[in-house]
């Protein structure tokens, strides 16, 4: 059994695109072969009467895993989650489109999935509710950190105890978390209608479809990077805790470390901070208070990139505070982190 958890992630400004979807037709295809493992909405459909803005945002709308189906319905709800007024939408083409591997990619059944194969006899509904307590245990666990879950389920080793003719009322995993990749072993307690209690073990491979972060066209090392730089494709992992971004904006005016060819991931081992305040150098203050802005000038004591506290030195009474460098030479002190104990 595979079963697919849409777990949503909204790109930040989607809502620009409000009242741009009017006069526009998606035309969407029936069957579709994809060599990806998470389908985009710009391989299975066209948008007709976008302009270039448009087009790009349709670009980066996915829509779930290879193999599956989706409908009208349910791409206009994710054109929708990112900004189209699906309102002024019009449809063309297939009601729905099929989607399969262009390349044999699928992950193989595991063995044991047939429960007779364990010499043991279990009703259909006892071993879906089992199943479906293992996809929750994984949906809960990843939350929002990861676009979409699947979960194969293989073997399930149930006790000698369980019976052909009992019912499973209840069934949820007795640990806490989810091996991090591959194949893993959970242990699910049953309860019966009769009020007895069971541990089986569950074989099952968690797989997750992550928003990866990629080069629009060769970047060059030493590059300061901009939004324009950078696209993103969704893949799919049996590690769901990466340690890297989803969020392009992240990247932004960070530098190339080494060079990053076009479509290739830019990852945070690929960038260094750019400092934007400069030891020795004059920084403008901006100090924020309950309704008042005061600026002043000060000598920047240590280099600091965007976000980074950085130590500057009134040039007057020689004392030193603590401050945020939010942008090239500038700094910013608001009245709800106080410096006083920083001064000195």
């Amino acid at each position: 059994m595979c079963s697919k958890t849409f777990l949503p992630w909204v790109w930040l400004g989607a809502a620009l695109l409000a009242g741009a979807a009017r006069g526009q037709t998606v035309v969407l295809e029936e069957n579709v072969a994809s060599a990806n493992d998470y389908v985009a909405l710009s391989e299975v459909a066209r948008l007709e009467g976008g302009s270039g803005a448009t087009l790009s945002r349709f670009a980066e709308i996915y829509l779930g895993p290879v193999p599956g189906v989706y409908d009208r319905e349910f791409i206009r709800s994710r054109m929708s989650r990112h900004g189209f007024d699906v309102a002024g939408l019009v449809f063309a083409g297939a009601e729905a489109v099929r989607v399969e591997h262009a390349r044999s990619s699928a992950p193989a059944r595991l063995p044991g999935s047939d429960p007779k194969a364990a010499g043991i006899s279990v009703r259909e509904d006892s071993r879906k509710l089992v199943e479906r307590a293992v996809e929750d245990h994984v949906r809960q666990w990843v939350g929002n950190r990861v676009e979409d879950a699947e979960v194969e389920v293989g073997r399930i080793d149930w006790p000698q105890g369980i019976s052909a003719g009992d019912r499973i009322e209840s069934a949820w995993v007795a640990e806490e978390g989810v091996p991090e990749r591959g194949n893993a072993l959970f242990h699910v307690r049953v309860r019966t209608s009769e009020g007895r209690t069971f541990d089986v073990s569950v074989e099952a491979s968690p797989r997750y479809y992550v928003r990866q972060i990629v080069a629009r066209t060769d970047l060059a090392k030493g590059r300061v990077l901009v939004r324009s730089d950078l696209s993103s494709r969704i893949v799919a992992t049996d590690d769901p805790i990466a340690g890297e971004t989803s969020d392009p904006d992240a990247l932004v005016g960070k530098r190339l470390a080494a060079p990053v060819t076009a479509g290739k991931p830019v990852l945070f081992a690929r960038v260094e901070a750019v400092p934007v305040v400069r030891k020795g150098s004059r920084v403008r203050v901006i100090y924020r208070g309950d309704g008042f802005t005061i600026e002043s000038i000060a000598k920047a004591q240590e280099d600091a990139a965007i976000g980074d506290a950085v130590l500057v030195q009134n040039p007057s009474s020689r004392k030193e505070f603590r401050a945020r460098a939010i942008g090239p030479g500038t700094v910013e002190i608001s009245a709800s982190e106080p410096t006083g104990n920083n001064e000195r």
